[in-house]
């Protein structure tokens, strides 16, 4: 390579390259730390504290350099215009102030020398902008546009939403109009691979309360199993009312504390059903954790990432049961997407984990209706069955804020 190739492959890559070594211990970021720990080398020794062993100040660089692309672009790549100088020059920001445009990056007393030699490596002139310079980050998009529809579904127009006027002439760069708002997690829902399959054989735990001990005693799949849609009379977290789903839970003890929140009685039957055939499900609790910016797979993603564990969280949470019916309705809407309308996938429920017991173990809801859930496999059905599983129903009493097996 001739010296102005290099010359101009070090400033299209925005850095020099370092002859010095840093250990991890003078690094803070968690993402960047590993990084350097698995790139060190026995016997070298760090520049900064002098400890051992240590990496090559150059692999802390390029991993510095890729949260740097998560979240900026050059400024002569991002349709900055120019006339005689950037027109938007408070929107630039040069190779020198990089470093402060992430969260404290060394450790220790040695931070600063750090910082200064990445600085020394930056070629300092450069101009950068962030990716988002003309329009919302993904995370505020997102966000601002899931608050839209919760108010409009809430307050304003509640069966109709998807037909409503709004279209992207009203709307400002990298905004979302409600109508369009449930499409565009769903592409999100895609590109995580949230929806997977419940095996053939999957087992749930479903609860159900009763006013003694005994009444439970003759109860069947068909009492044990979703609603009849006569007797649906209330609002669930994914279900309104007259529209039940089957909603189940990893163990018993998750089953009953999800169930008694909006159940005073004292009694629970507590049945063990089998899934007859593989089931599509959107799958929450394989949503990513929310990355460092210098993840060099996800932290492309971050505004999206933080924003499905925000809503996540907001799924998953319990209401009062009083305000069950206006605050649910969101996730009714949500659910009822995904399970009726979302034609990528033949999905036939939703899991999460449990906001009201300890372990947050998974809970499911699964659109199986009331004529499905059998006491016995009645052969090879066209569509997905629940069998209740003989000899596993339990009933439990309440003490309390516990349960006591009978």
């Amino acid at each position: 390579m001739g010296t102005s190739d290099f010359i101009e492959g070090e400033w299209e890559q925005g850095w020099h390259s370092s002859d010095k070594l840093i250990c991890p211990g003078c690094v803070r970021e968690a993402c960047l730390k590993a990084i350097v720990a698995d790139a060190v080398l026995d016997g070298q020794l760090c520049d900064f504290c002098g400890s051992a062993p240590a990496a090559d100040f150059d692999v802390f660089m390029e991993a510095f350099m890729v949260g740097v692309k998560n979240k900026f672009e050059q400024a002569d790549d991002a349709s900055m215009p120019w006339e005689g100088g950037y027109v938007f020059d408070s929107e630039i920001i040069l190779g020198w102030d990089l470093p402060d445009q992430f969260d404290p990056l060394g450790a220790g007393e040695h931070d600063g020398e750090v910082i200064e030699e990445i600085r020394a490596c930056l070629i300092i002139d450069k101009a950068y902008v962030s990716r988002w310079w003309i329009e919302l980050e993904p995370e505020k998009a997102y966000s601002s546009a899931w608050e839209a529809f919760r108010e409009q579904i809430l307050h304003r127009t509640r069966f109709v939403f998807w037909a409503l006027a709004d279209t992207d002439e009203y709307l400002g760069a990298g905004e979302v109009a409600v109508s369009r708002v449930l499409g565009s997690i769903a592409a999100l829902v895609e590109k995580f691979e949230l929806i997977t399959e419940l095996p053939e054989g999957t087992f749930t735990y479903r609860a159900r309360g009763h006013e003694q001990r005994d009444d439970s005693e003759r109860w069947t799949a068909a009492d044990l199993g979703t609603n009849r849609p006569k007797n649906s009379l209330s609002s669930t977290r994914m279900s309104p009312a007259g529209i039940p789903l089957f909603y189940g839970a990893d163990d018993v003890e998750t089953a009953l504390a999800e169930i008694s929140r909006a159940d005073s009685r004292e009694y629970f039957t507590v049945a063990h059903f089998m899934t007859t055939a593989p089931m599509k499900v959107l799958d929450f609790t394989h949503v990513p954790a929310v990355p460092s910016i210098f993840d060099p797979e996800l932290g492309y993603w971050w505004g999206e990432i933080v924003f499905l564990n925000d809503l996540v969280e907001e799924l998953r949470q319990p209401v009062e049961p009083h305000r069950s019916n206006l605050d649910y309705v969101p996730t009714q809407v949500f659910s009822e997407y995904f399970l009726r309308v979302f034609d990528e996938a033949n999905v036939h429920g939703l899991l999460w984990k449990s906001a009201v017991e300890a372990s947050g173990r998974g809970c499911v809801a699964l659109d199986i209706p009331h004529e499905d859930c059998l006491d016995v496999a009645e052969g090879i059905a066209d569509r997905p069955q629940l069998v209740l599983v003989s000899g596993q129903t339990t009933v439990h009493r309440r003490r309390t804020d516990e349960f006591r097996q009978l």
